[in-house]
Parts: structure tokens; sequence; C-alpha cells
């Protein structure tokens, strides 16, 4: 999250185009929309573009849209929503992202492939995408368990176990249009709900 943040790595402000989109509030404050778009774009297409919702009284950047932005060599759609804590202070309380591209494929795989009469290509389409919600924020750092955490920074080799309690218990936000595009997609791939899917891939 802290490397594919931009307004934690730092956006190129001469790098766009900014305009004044209009108004709003949040939280109590009025808020500017501003909207840069790319000076490098193409104009065939719709241009990669940030726009930033800032508070006019305080400067906090309330939220945060991407759209084929470049970070880390890929151009990405994304947004981030922040909220103040009880002390004022801005926190990440939601995101998601979306990524697609192309992965080079590897020998193993074209063979595969030949195996079962298809012509290998050199790349396949690639895609990520993530979705995520803040659902508390705990402040308490005896509460915080830093074992094995540091110097680790990809969540999925944290060997955490399934927790059935919390994810029967969980009051989760209502589906967005996001999460429901995505689950199409995944129960259209073999005809089956996504929770069948879950239950048999553990």
């Amino acid at each position: 999250m802290e490397y594919n943040n931009p307004l934690r790595k730092g956006i190129s402000v001469k790098s766009y185009d900014w305009k004044k989109q209009g108004v709003s509030s949040y939280d109590g404050e009025d808020v500017i929309i501003l909207e840069g778009i790319s000076k490098k774009s193409n104009t065939t297409d719709k241009p990669n573009t940030i726009k930033l919702y800032i508070g006019y009284d305080t400067y906090s950047i309330y939220k945060l849209e991407l759209f084929k932005v470049p970070l880390i060599g890929k151009k990405i759609d994304a947004i981030y929503v922040y909220k103040k804590n009880n002390q004022g202070k801005l926190y990440l309380s939601y995101h998601n992202r979306e990524w697609e591209g192309a992965v080079k494929v590897d020998e193993r795989t074209k063979n595969l492939l030949r195996s079962i009469g298809k012509v290998p290509k050199k790349y396949l389409p690639h895609a990520y995408r993530h979705e995520v919600f803040v659902i508390g924020v705990e402040y308490d750092k005896n509460k915080f368990d830093n074992s094995g955490v540091f110097g680790q920074k990809d969540m999925t080799l944290f060997n955490i176990p399934y927790n059935s309690l919390f994810w029967k218990n969980i009051s989760l936000p209502p589906e967005t249009k996001f999460f429901k595009k995505n689950i199409a997609e995944l129960e259209s791939l073999y005809g089956v709900p996504i929770e069948t899917q879950f239950q048999f891939s553990n």
C-alpha cells in the first residue's frame, strides 16, 4: 500500500494540467475537487488522470482517484478514501485498485498449451484487482502482534490461521459495484457461486 500510493511517493505536479472540477463537502469541511490530466497522455484514449478531493480549510486530501496512472511500471486505476480518527488524523478507510497487463509465457506453460492442442502465445493477459475496507483501527500498541513482521512487506507470505468465528460474525459494508463486477466474472469461470469456489479451494 505504501509503495503504490502516489500520495506517499509524491505526485509529479508539473507533469499534469490541473483544473478545478467543482466543490463539495466532507466530514464537515468544504472540499475542492481538482483534476490533473497528464501532459504525456495519448489523445486517442482517455488520458491518465488524477483527481484530488482537498479540504478547503485543512488542505487534507480526503479522496484520490487514479485512471491509468503509471506506478512502478504499470498503469493503475485506483481509489483511496480517507477519514479522520478521533484525534483528527487521517487514515485510509477504503481502497480499490485494478491493473491489467500481460505476462511472458514460460516454456513449461507453452508445452502445456501445446499438449492440449493450443498454439502458445508469447504473452498472456494478466490482471489483479483488490478492494479493502478498514472496519476498525487499533491504537493500543500492547495489542499489536509484531512477531515476525518486521521487514516482511508481502502480506500473502504471512501464515495466519483461518478464523471461522471471525468471518461468521463480521459486519461487512454493502457490496460495491467494484465487488459485484469481480464476483460475476469469477462465478462465470466455473458456473458456480463464489462461496462454493471458496469452500472447495479451502
